[in-house]
């Protein structure tokens, strides 16, 4: 049995206590008027927490990712460079002219480029050690500082189209 055929036997069982009580046809019409308000907020509340949950478990799963440029600066190293002879993502050998590795900047540990890039997307966390990759936002906040580096130096894309134009600068 459902929870709509629950409500709804329920409500009949409510209903048939309130006319034992002598309840008036209007009274009960407006007890059954109350109850479907209330049902429908409590239905609204229900689906607003559902989608702030979901809102907010879409948030922890990609908040925690690699940047990009991060991701693409992970040195590629050949077969014999790697400390390690398995990816330990996927838990293949390392096969010379196979798939292509990454190493991981600061603990130099190694996988296929394919499983480190799928599982830098959900975590940017080292899958051997938790080494920490730069995350979406730090990258964002270094292009930032970047930026307005740049411009406070004169160093903008302007100044460097500037020197291109200008040989004189040289």
């Amino acid at each position: 049995m459902d929870s709509v055929d629950q409500d709804r036997l329920l409500d009949e069982a409510m209903i048939e206590t309130r006319r034992r009580w002598g309840w008036s046809q209007e009274q009960i019409d407006e007890f059954q008027r109350e109850r479907a308000r209330d049902r429908e907020a409590l239905r609204q509340e229900l689906a607003a927490e559902l989608r702030e949950r979901e809102s907010m478990e879409y948030e922890r799963r990609h908040r925690d990712r690699a940047s990009g440029p991060a991701m693409l600066d992970l040195f590629v190293p050949a077969v014999g460079e790697t400390r390690e002879q398995t990816c330990a993502v996927c838990l293949e050998d390392f096969v010379e002219g196979g798939k292509k590795l990454r190493r991981m900047p600061c603990c130099y540990h190694s996988f296929h480029q394919r499983c480190i890039f799928d599982w830098l997307r959900f975590n940017r966390r080292c899958p051997v050690c938790r080494f920490a990759m730069t995350s979406v936002e730090e990258q964002r906040a270094l292009d930032r500082a970047k930026a307005e580096a740049a411009a406070t130096c004169g160093d903008g894309p302007e100044a460097t189209k500037r020197r291109r134009l200008d040989p004189a600068t040289d």
